[in-house]
């Protein structure tokens, strides 16, 4: 299949803060906005939030290998040199949440994660995997 951009919409609780944090902290570009949402372009996917006064974020958590993990996450895939310089930087800012970590060493699909939390609570995963041809590896 044609690899295509995705489109995520979820709903936020401040329109400010949001676009804040995915703009100025995350570095993405602002697309298209109003008062009561914004898209971001989240290298190359867009991703709306809608402003919602009321909502609940799932807490809900699952065992991979040794390490719980969120089970409500999204992210992006980046190459390893991308992933070293914003792992720094989040670091820096005391922004990561979970992580750094590694997954399936010595496997097919072996990757390394961090994870940031926005002001929302969604958790947003930055994954790079050691071989790239590996990403959807079958093990």
């Amino acid at each position: 299949m044609e690899h295509k951009a995705f489109h995520l919409s979820l709903p936020c609780y401040s329109i400010v803060e949001t676009k804040d944090f995915y703009v100025h902290t995350l570095g993405f570009e602002l697309g298209r906005s109003s008062t009561n949402w914004i898209d971001i372009d989240m290298a190359g996917n867009q991703l709306t939030f809608l402003q919602a006064h009321r909502w609940r974020m799932p807490d809900q958590y699952y065992q991979f290998g040794e390490s719980v993990l969120p089970a409500f996450h999204f992210g992006l895939l980046v190459r390893t040199d991308e992933w070293n310089k914003r792992l720094k930087e989040l670091d820096d800012q005391d922004l990561i949440s979970k992580g750094p970590e590694q997954f399936l060493v010595d496997e097919p699909g072996a990757h390394q994660s961090f994870f940031v939390e926005d002001p929302n609570g969604y958790i947003i995963e930055f994954k790079s995997f050691i071989q790239e041809s590996e990403t959807f590896s079958q093990g």
